[in-house]
């Protein structure tokens, strides 16, 4: 009796002996067409974790399905049972998340596209990714894992797959589909996977998928392309990849300084993978001449010889049909006449284990296959060329050995012959991940890219949002513990998360703890962040993740009114872990303009020399630090100064403060930078129409909330509430419900700049005021009272300090420049400025319940400046201690 074979139907396994007739099909594919539209809306995140949870079975030996694979793949196949077995250690590798993730970003861009639209500053539009439709697989036998493969590739790009069973095996691709569906309890996966049979040549069932799916792929030989290719209507589009022809090229140099053992050893791993049968499998080497004719190939092809021998004990050859034996004994036997004649050589082992042939005829040998090689010596590169460009449409790999110098041009002139893709020796059984196959990527053949040519964010924030959290949940302990239980597409699953402070990111980061990140720290980069009060935090992003805030800050300076051919000088500090001035950089790099990475550490007099040799119209740093530069070039009278604009960022600034860059540096435009943070990334922003603090939100990257610091509940329209933001990008180190210690309130009402992006206005930090003597201070009104005198610079600092059971206040100012006389009035004069502006302090002191109010007036540079940022502390509270 014979096992009946099954078939796999989104979702549903059906035995049977009868193959696809056209009238089923037809059945077949209508199914598939329902369902088109719910893969396309499936999150790339579920998609990837099913893929994944279904690797890591097949990853056990004891998996039933991978053993009962094993068992008819090793009957079946014509491969050894140990190259059986390690093709099959090959699949949980296909199903890894970061490969596929890596395969993703390599040949299609951000994976986010996946998921909806993804902008794109320099073509000033948003672009998205949908998937083609319906897609047929039809995959070659010659390796089983081809159609698996093939499978993924239409599951991650989220078409409905409909894959057609070869004879070779009809095994494996429907225990992984049952297997999908084991690991897929939603079902949003597997659905969209069917695996069924039709008779090869069936016209009537071919021409119902030819007329009826939106993509074919086609995998394999001449016949079977061919066949797909004829009657195909205009709206399918043809996928294909048919017979390919590998070699390999070694030169003398290459081969002098590399160890020719090495080379045989690594050569002979190409050879027996999968018994010569993959396209990448080598059938021709060229060997260049070391001394005399044929001296390269002779002094390589025992050592190769050997080499496979050797392997074989590992991986021995597979079954060999009867015709095969014929092919490979006939080229045996060509070969030694060709001995006979005095020409060419060949070495074989004593069975039909391997065979190589020292080949002296003209042109590209195609090898029958198992483990079958030809050896051909050269003098003349050119010669080799043009042989590889007679099989140009058949090419495809090429191993190279090479020196160094040789390298580039010899795999130039190889690519333009028809190569598509160069290895090392070893290298061509093993596909680099993100490596185009035969010229070009096959997962941009299977998405329509869309764009959006509009200027502005348009992103799908639930996909993005299902990622975070599924990322957040899979990779870090920390929220790991904060989700147990939760239903992660529900949508208060946010909710149950509470709210991440800084004292957890401090907690739980290097080099405290690891708890934070969702996997290691590789093709990362770390930022400080904090310090100003106390121990720093670091912040981990991959190097994708800031790139993109790059890209982001770029289209957030160029809506605030930065423009093609400004003259940029970059004052943000530099170094010390501090990430402004590069993200600063990069981002410029992006705007086409002129960028001068002056730093903020430098001098004064080389910042202003700088500024005005390059004729620089903008200027963008810390306010602290803009402020000592705008008093430097009024105390110096500097002269010849061509500045038009200034952009801040890092602190807050005040009206008067926005009145002192006008007057001192002659900008006529002084605008936020961007709302961001090191730990939040970029938040808001302001258009050329944003007035005072009020910014629009990143839409799209960022959600943000306004919470009561009281209750923790949503504020209303009107109110007041810490700004707690969840960054829809950082999925190394996710910031999901952060307290960012800032105060804002909603702007209701459209901008009249056009834009949809919600609007809020900054309100300062939640510790922008001081509770001492009963009175509640405000830093604002303080800075309102010290900015009545021309004299002073608007950079001040509250100290707050208990002394003999008495709460004492200290208000430093720096002069706006050095010298002058009459300071104690003038500071009589602030103090009672101060109190008219600040009513609770006015009161404290006259009710004395304020011990003592202290007006210093110090020198430009006198308030003491946190090392690494150069910040101002606005406030000092040493009635307390923070516990770090």
């Amino acid at each position: 009796m014979h096992a009946v074979r099954e078939s796999f139907l989104f979702g549903r396994v059906a035995a049977t002996d009868d193959p696809l007739d056209a009238l089923r099909a037809r059945e077949v594919l209508a199914e598939a067409r329902s369902l088109t539209r719910r893969a396309s809306a499936t999150p790339l995140e579920s998609i990837l974790a099913v893929l994944e949870r279904t690797g890591r079975s097949w990853a056990d030996p004891a998996y039933a399905p991978r053993r009962a694979a094993l068992d008819w793949l090793t009957e079946h196949v014509s491969f050894s049972p140990q190259m059986t077995r390690r093709t099959l250690e090959l699949l949980p590798g296909i199903l890894d998340r970061e490969a596929l993730l890596t395969r993703i970003r390599a040949e299609l861009g951000p994976e986010t596209l996946l998921d909806g639209w993804v902008h794109d500053p320099g073509f000033g539009g948003s672009f998205t990714l949908r998937p083609r439709g319906v897609l047929l697989h039809v995959c070659a036998g010659n390796v089983f894992l081809g159609a698996v493969d093939s499978l993924v590739m239409g599951l991650i790009t989220k078409n409905v797959n409909v894959l057609k069973l070869s004879r070779t095996d009809p095994h494996l691709p429907v225990a992984f589909a049952r297997s999908l569906a084991e690991h897929d309890p939603d079902g949003h996966v597997s659905s969209a996977v069917a695996v069924a049979c039709w008779k090869g040549g069936d016209a009537a069932v071919e021409e119902v998928f030819k007329a009826g799916v939106d993509t074919i792929m086609v995998w394999g030989g001449e016949d079977s392309v061919k066949t797909y290719r004829q009657g195909l209507g205009l709206a399918t589009r043809l996928v294909e990849y048919g017979p390919k022809l590998s070699g390999a090229v070694i030169t003398r140099r290459g081969l002098a300084q590399a160890d020719p053992a090495d080379v045989a050893e690594r050569l002979a791993t190409d050879l027996i993978m999968w018994d010569q049968a993959a396209c990448s499998s080598p059938q021709t080497v060229y060997v260049e001449d070391l001394e005399g004719p044929g001296s390269g190939v002779r002094a390589l092809a025992p050592l190769l010889s050997g080499a496979l021998e050797a392997r074989s004990r590992d991986l021995p050859p597979g079954k060999m049909t009867l015709d095969e034996k014929v092919e490979v004994r006939k080229c045996r036997e060509l070969a030694r006449f060709s001995m006979a004649q005095g020409e060419g050589a060949v070495w074989e082992s004593s069975g039909l284990e391997h065979t190589l042939i020292h080949e002296t005829r003209p042109g590209f040998v195609v090898s029958p296959g198992n483990r079958t090689l030809f050896l051909k010596s050269f003098r003349d590169l050119g010669v080799v060329i043009e042989e590889f460009r007679a099989v140009a449409s058949y090419l495809q790999a090429v191993a190279v050995v090479a020196a160094p110098d040789e390298m580039a041009s010899l795999t130039l002139s190889l690519a333009e012959a028809g190569a598509c893709r160069f290895t090392a020796a070893g290298g061509m059984s093993s596909v680099k991940l993100g490596a185009p196959h035969d010229g070009r990527y096959p997962l941009a053949e299977l998405v329509r890219r869309v764009a959006l040519e509009v200027d502005q964010p348009a992103v799908s924030v639930p996909g993005r949002l299902s990622r975070l959290l599924t990322q957040a949940a899979r990779g870090s302990p920390f929220y790991a513990r904060r989700l147990a239980g939760a239903d992660l597409a529900s949508p208060d699953a946010l909710e149950r998360l509470g709210l991440l402070t800084k004292d957890d990111v401090w907690a739980h980061t290097p080099p405290v703890g690891t708890d934070l990140l969702t996997g290691p720290a590789e093709g990362a980069v770390v930022f400080a962040s904090g310090g100003s009060t106390g121990q720093p935090k670091f912040s981990y992003y991959s190097n994708a993740e800031f790139d993109r805030v790059c890209a982001v800050l770029a289209q957030l300076l160029r809506a605030a009114g930065l423009a093609r051919g400004d003259r940029v000088g970059n004052l943000f500090v530099a170094g010390g872990l501090w990430s402004s001035f590069i993200a600063v950089d990069q981002a410029l790099k992006k705007l086409d303009c002129l960028n001068l990475p002056i730093g903020g550490h430098s001098e004064f007099p080389l910042i202003l020399d700088c500024l005005k040799t390059h004729g620089a119209n903008v200027v963008i740093g810390l306010p602290s630090m803009l402020v000592e530069l705008a008093r430097h070039a009024r105390g110096q009278k500097v002269r010849d100064l061509r500045l038009e604009k200034l952009f801040y960022g890092g602190e807050h600034i005040s009206d008067e403060m926005v009145e002192f860059f006008k007057s001192s540096l002659g900008v006529r435009i002084v605008r936020s930078a961007g709302y961001a943070s090191v730990d939040a990334g970029t938040i808001g922003y302001q258009c050329e129409r944003s007035e005072g603090t009020i910014h629009h939100m990143v839409e799209g990257h960022q959600l943000m909330e306004l919470l009561s610091p009281d209750t923790g509940s949503p504020v209303g329209a009107g109110e007041a509430g810490e700004i707690v933001v969840t960054s829809l990008e950082r999925l190394l180190m996710p910031m999901i419900r952060y307290r960012t210690g800032d105060m804002g309130r909603w702007v209701p009402g459209p901008c009249p700049c056009g834009r949809t992006d919600r609007r809020f206005a900054l309100l300062g930090r939640c510790d922008d005021r001081l509770q001492i003597g009963g009175a509640r201070i405000v830093l604002g009104d303080v800075a309102h009272g010290i900015s009545r005198f021309p004299e002073l610079s608007p950079l001040f600092q509250l100290e707050a300090r208990g002394t003999g059971g008495r709460e004492v206040l200290t208000l430093r100012v720096e002069l706006a420049r050095t010298g002058g006389r009459g300071l104690k009035a003038l500071a009589r004069k602030v103090e009672l400025s101060v109190l008219d502006s600040c009513e609770d302090l006015r009161m404290s002191v006259a009710k004395g319940w304020l011990g003592k109010l202290s007006i210093e007036l110090l020198p430009p540079g006198g308030i003491p400046r946190v090392p690494r940022t150069r910040k101002v502390r606005q406030v000092v509270d040493l009635r307390r201690r923070s516990r770090r």
